[in-house]
């Protein structure tokens, strides 16, 4: 349902019913990520291209999830065997649409707690700031000092009428 390039051009993760896929991009090898009974979307590499990051639903509520390749050695995902899955942000409301800032320091994602809005954290763990008050999508831009992410009215999934794009500082 949803694909997404690596940084290096030679791996490209996908969705495929619920779960999460790496395979090379020549072909012959393919290393699944996740293998729950929930499912997961949403997937983006970090920028050094050793981590995924993704929403997965976990006991009825959608949290921000790390895979990450465990050995120094093992260059990509695709042919690596030891991974390591990390709980980015989870707590009792939805958190999803999560993205790496292009220096992979720092998580960018949408959540519906306290009304709603963007919010980063750190991918060392803590330092969470609340960005935005609404919007969806949010997407760093390239120097990593901005937010883009838009609003507007969903007439049906994944369609929005009356759409708006924003761009905020990401230092708030």
């Amino acid at each position: 349902t949803e694909a997404t390039l690596a940084p290096n051009g030679k791996e490209f993760a996908y969705v495929f019913r619920g779960e999460i896929f790496v395979s090379s991009v020549g072909g012959g090898t393919t290393k699944r990520i996740t293998n729950t009974p929930w499912q997961e979307r949403s997937v983006h590499f970090s920028p050094d291209g050793r981590s995924l990051v993704y929403a997965a639903e976990r006991d009825s509520s959608w949290n921000v999830y790390t895979t990450t390749i465990a050995r120094k050695e093992e260059p990509y995902f695709s042919v690596s065997t030891v991974l390591t899955q990390t709980p980015v942000v989870t707590t009792a409301a939805e958190e999803y649409q999560p993205t790496f800032s292009p220096d992979g320091t720092r998580i960018a994602f949408r959540s519906e707690r306290d009304g709603g809005g963007i919010y980063t954290i750190s991918t060392l763990g803590g330092d969470e700031r609340r960005i935005t008050n609404e919007g969806y999508r949010p997407r760093f831009s390239p120097d990593g000092r901005f937010i883009a992410y838009w609003t507007g009215i969903l007439a049906t999934p994944g369609l929005a009428l009356q759409a708006k794009v924003f761009v905020v500082p990401v230092a708030g």
